[in-house]
């Protein structure tokens, strides 16, 4: 976009990842005028959902760029050399590094056999005896039930022990959908995730989505399964018992173990209350605190592995909070602690940019900021010049870490290794998306894979994908090497047609292990920046934290809302189309915080709220009623 655009503008924001996106909202949602600008074409950033031909070209973009010498003559003809400076920006930084992506499907398929049809056409739909965690309503707008898989498809089998042989029409057909070009035919079904994430049920983005009423804008899924990696008698996935019925109905533990397991989780969810119940071990490890209570190894696997999701060194209060962030949000929205946004999290930034753009903001893709112009006496930044030249004011900016000069860059702090893998079926048996917990157990680094099953619009019917990440430092290894371990151990090979294990695992997929059809891997870096050389109204936003949820990035958001407009509510609620009443600008009786053209909007709340936040219910009218707290 090379229009001209105005000149002045209370808040430039440069990037449209998460973070930014919801700053940008809530400043537009207060009134303030802003300008929201990323050097690429889609919005999101590193946050991003792309379908398979456009991830394919991410990773194809990975290769950190030269430096650039700019051509600043252009710039410096509109800079006061007695009052600025320019502050050039030689390149946009890369954050996302070694990305390489390959299909494992080959080109010619043979048919399956009529045993193998036949096998497929039998195979069990549903959840077994001795499933741990039964299926969930589905959180979308077509009142669904379940996290419907692919493996709920399946054809019907006739009685009477007579079952008919597939036609060979049926074995074309079959064939055909395990070609390449049939995987290929299907590259616009994908959503694949940049920065896959989890919202927790009773977590801070679930909560904000209600208060500003920007759930409207989305769609979400329950993840219902939650396995983690156990490697006695031998590595395999196992469920994990989370909630009451859970326990009460799991093979894994006995009757000792299930009373010492719902005492201790019984605890975590209420141990603010209860201060004497872990006194003693403030200062000790979670792991100590634990073993202090009986608990037997596995247990205590269960607990600090897939429930409070830290390490062993983690210190007891903090396991404490985790579990009971776990605890709280399990059950709110099913038989489960976790949400998916449908289509993938990049929904999540263009969602408040909607917002942003619904209150004035104004949005440009491919323009971005090629510097700083920079008063000598306030060392403040007064404007930017953006990539066609145009001079553009501001009182403040917020910069992600690509628009950053050289003077403010360091080496990079964190760095996460990623991995995605399209598979032929799911880990579970009902096919429902789930969370899986890697311990450091075999030589494998701790990680988490999620799973995510075709209802949640991120793969065509018959395939999965599965998100898998882990913290690393900076090396030569490829971050492939990074996850050949956990590849070993999950998968039954690549490709259609490979030599497949058979294991026991619960509601884990009996039948054996899926297949990795598709593969990419990636690094990506963040916090790398130095605040000290950067001039005073200009807030830096990190990159995607390495964690499961979101509560970093919400934090974040609301800290740099508040070093601007200190005395302003974060996000209040958004009206609802239907509560808006136009009046002129001569009516008095409308007292109105927003103009649209000549009519001021008055906005009237609709809501019952009986002083004990029932309210929150009623702002979930816009999802399904599956979603409304029980």
């Amino acid at each position: 976009m090379n229009e001209e655009l105005p000149d002045d503008f209370d808040v430039i924001v440069a990037g449209t990842g998460l973070t930014e996106s919801i700053v940008s909202g809530a400043l537009s949602r207060i009134g303030k005028k802003v300008l929201h600008l990323d050097d690429q074409k889609y919005y999101g950033g590193d946050w991003s959902s792309f379908n398979l031909k456009g991830f394919e070209q991410r990773m194809n973009e990975c290769v950190v760029p030269p430096e650039e010498i700019l051509d600043t003559d252009k710039a410096l003809q509109k800079i006061d050399d007695n009052e600025e400076i320019f502050v050039p920006i030689p390149n946009v930084r890369q954050t996302v590094f070694n990305g390489s992506a390959k299909c494992h499907i080959k080109e010619d398929i043979p048919p399956p056999t009529v045993e193998q049809d036949v096998t497929d056409n039998k195979a069990e739909v549903g959840v077994p005896e001795d499933c741990e965690t039964a299926p969930s309503e589905a959180v979308s707008d077509n009142n669904e039930t379940g996290d419907v898989g692919a493996a709920d498809k399946v054809s019907e089998v006739v009685s009477d022990e007579k079952v008919i042989e597939p036609s060979s029409n049926t074995v074309k057909k079959d064939s055909d959908k395990r070609s390449l070009e049939y995987f290929y035919s299907k590259w616009r079904h994908f959503n694949l995730d940049l920065t896959p994430k989890l919202m927790f049920s009773r977590g801070e983005l679930v909560e904000l989505l209600i208060a500003s009423n920007v759930c409207r804008y989305l769609e979400f899924r329950n993840v219902t399964g939650t396995l983690t990696l156990m490697e006695s008698p031998e590595p395999k996935l196992v469920p994990v018992p989370c909630s009451r019925t859970d326990i009460f109905n799991s093979k894994l533990v006995t009757m000792v173990e299930k009373r010492l397991l719902m005492r201790i989780l019984t605890t975590c969810a209420s141990y603010e209350s209860n201060p004497d119940e872990y006194k003693g071990y403030e200062d000790r490890t979670f792991s100590e605190f634990l073993v202090s209570k009986k608990l037997s190894e596995k247990l205590r696997h269960f607990i600090i592995h897939s429930i409070a999701m830290v390490t062993e060194e983690t210190k007891t209060l903090d396991g404490l909070k985790a579990s009971a962030k776990f605890l709280k949000s399990l059950g709110r929205y099913g038989n489960s602690a976790f949400l998916w946004t449908t289509y993938g999290t990049g929904e999540l930034p263009q969602a408040f940019c909607r917002l942003g753009a619904v209150f004035g903001g104004t949005f440009c893709l491919n323009r971005y900021p090629i510097g700083y112009v920079v008063s000598k006496s306030t060392n403040r930044c007064v404007a930017i010049i953006d990539s066609t030249g145009q001079r553009l004011k501001c009182d403040r900016l917020i910069t992600n870490e690509s628009y950053l000069p050289n003077s403010c860059r360091n080496d990079f702090a964190n760095r996460v290794s990623r991995a995605i893998y399209v598979t032929d079926k799911s880990f579970m048996k009902n096919g429902n998306s789930c969370l899986i917990s890697i311990p450091p157990v075999l030589n494998v680094k701790p990680a988490w894979l999620v799973e995510i099953s075709p209802a949640c619009r991120v793969c065509p019917d018959d395939m999965y994908v599965v998100h898998a990440m882990m913290r690393t430092e900076e090396s030569t290894e490829s971050p492939q090497s990074h996850f050949s371990e956990i590849e070993k151990i999950l998968f039954g090979g690549v490709g259609y047609g490979s030599t497949q294990d058979q294991h026991d695992n619960g509601d884990a997929n009996e039948e054996s292990k899926p297949n990795i059809l598709w593969a990419s891997y990636f690094q990506m870096a963040s916090d790398g920046f130095d605040s000290s050389n950067m001039p005073g109204n200009v807030l830096v936003v990190k990159g995607p934290f390495h964690e499961l949820g979101f509560d970093t990035a919400i934090s974040e958001a609301r800290a740099l809302f508040k070093v601007i407009c200190p005395d302003d509510e974060f996000l209040p609620r958004a009206p609802n189309p239907e509560e808006i009443v136009y009046f002129d600008q001569n009516d008095e009786e409308c007292n109105t915080d927003s103009k649209q053209g000549d009519n001021h909007t008055c906005v009237k709340d609709s809501q019952n709220d009986d002083g004990d936040g029932n309210a929150v219910d009623n702002e979930l009218s816009d999802l399904p009623d599956q979603v409304a707290e029980k």
